[in-house]
């Protein structure tokens, strides 16, 4: 049986939420990135900055692990 156009409507508006949800976190890593490589910080605010990153990075990674699943 194949999927009904509600469901495919459905799984595409999903896809489509976790790819926005990629763009914004990849908007807010390169930004973390810039102010970084910018210089000119705290030790603690690098810190935090980098850290940032990580968790974005992570985030990132589960993203796109579930993106094909949307589909």
């Amino acid at each position: 049986m194949g999927v009904s156009p509600k469901e495919a409507a459905t799984m595409n508006h999903y896809q489509q939420l976790i790819a926005d949800e990629i763009l914004s976190m990849q908007g807010q890593k390169y930004y973390c990135l810039s102010v970084l490589g910018a210089g000119g910080l705290e030790s603690w605010e690098s810190k935090e900055y980098s850290e940032l990153v990580e968790q974005y990075d992570q985030k990132l990674i589960e993203l796109n692990c579930r993106l094909p699943l949307a589909g």
